[in-house]
């Protein structure tokens, strides 16, 4: 076989995966920066804040200092809120420029009617509004200092997450690593967020809380950078079959 022939049909390929993996790359930095942004507001709580009394006080776990989804009575720590606020929102436009990737992938296009095209982005569509919701909500809250009307809207958790779940499971067959990068998101949901206090975050810190467990908010910013990971190997995927073939041709 001639490097023509060779030549020949990996142009079209390269071509078609070129704007998926912008796309995909681009929705990792963002998640990355959205990831930051949720840590800085957990290490604002537990190091700043908890850090302003004695360590043997369990200072800072009450609930009242929750900023995730704040509700009355609550009480606005510096600026925790506003800057989990922008990082949520950031990761709701994630949602939307990964789904855009994904759905230009060649691997999940192919055979795929535009009908169910249009289904699954408005899936994302979905999921990235709850998202929108929870951002909002606690970059208000922190603005304001009182929790905003949003707080009575937090049912729209569960369904970013039902949204999450049902691209994971429409993408599997097409592209593991896209499906994947749905499944971390759901951290920052709010059965996300109750699994990372009760359940990883103790793990992680090697014990419990009366209340809030310490550096909740930091395993669900942790979810978020594996999301982004996760996409950064979904984008890795899509060029890998284009680096194979241009290793044959140099080999030739």
């Amino acid at each position: 076989m001639s490097a023509v022939d060779l030549a020949g049909p990996d142009k079209r390929p390269s071509r078609s995966s070129k704007p998926a993996t912008i796309f995909l790359l681009a929705a990792a930095v963002l998640l990355l920066l959205s990831a930051a942004l949720q840590h800085h507001a957990s290490v604002q709580r537990w190091v700043v804040f908890a850090g302003s009394r004695p360590a043997s006080e369990s200072f800072g776990e009450d609930h009242l200092y929750d900023y995730y989804f704040p509700v009355e009575p609550w009480i606005s720590i510096g600026t925790t809120a506003q800057f989990f606020g922008v990082g949520i929102l950031i990761q709701a436009f994630a949602v939307v420029v990964m789904a855009i990737g994904i759905l230009l992938a060649p691997k999940i296009a192919k055979g795929r009617y535009s009908i169910v095209a249009i289904g699954e982005f408005g899936i994302a569509i979905v999921v990235a509004a709850t998202f929108a919701v929870l951002g909002t909500h606690a970059f208000n809250s922190g603005i304001d200092g009182t929790p905003s009307p949003l707080q009575n809207m937090w049912a729209l958790g569960h369904i970013g997450l039902l949204g999450l779940l049902a691209l994971a499971w429409l993408w599997w067959r097409k592209l593991r690593t896209a499906s994947v990068a749905c499944l971390f998101p759901t951290g920052s949901t709010l059965m996300g967020y109750f699994l990372s206090m009760y359940l990883i975050a103790p793990i992680v810190t090697s014990g419990g809380s009366h209340d809030t467990t310490r550096w909740t908010e930091s395993v669900v910013a942790a979810s978020t950078a594996a999301a982004a990971v996760a996409i950064i190997m979904a984008a890795r995927a899509l060029l890998w079959p284009r680096q194979r073939k241009l290793r044959a041709l140099h080999r030739l």
